[in-house]
């Protein structure tokens, strides 16, 4: 499977396919989260995108095929030190045993509802 320019997917057939909007794909720009808040990073990912945490250099390709939202953490191995992803443990609940992974809001519709306040009454607010 490769990408071409226009970031669609191309299959072992050279039929283009859309590359799955939950998964991180190769050319996406993503929003890092380092240290839980510490630090925010924008990064485009590819296979020699790196991210520097302290004074190392981590290789984003794991990234690459991740649902948006996954959380990694860093391990040593006998190359040095890379990006492990973690799997969230499944709690199991009485009522439920689906376990919802959207972490995203595209879904939701704008109806325009949320606001209550009129403009008359924000004015005493210092609006």
């Amino acid at each position: 499977m490769e990408l071409d320019k226009d970031q669609t997917v191309m299959s072992e057939d050279k039929k283009p396919q859309v590359p799955n909007p939950r998964f991180a794909c190769e050319g996406c720009s993503v929003l890092l989260d380092v240290n839980d808040g510490d630090r925010l990073v924008f990064a485009r990912l590819s296979g020699g995108a790196i991210l520097k945490i302290e004074n190392k250099n981590y290789s984003l390709k794991p990234l690459i095929g991740a649902p948006f939202g996954s959380l990694f953490q860093v391990e040593t191995g006998e190359d040095g030190s890379f990006l492990s992803r973690i799997f969230p443990i499944k709690q199991e609940n009485s009522s439920n045993n689906v376990m919802d992974d959207s972490r995203d809001n595209r879904e939701i519709v704008d109806t325009n509802e949320a606001q209550n306040l009129t403009g008359e009454e924000m004015k005493p607010c210092g609006g």
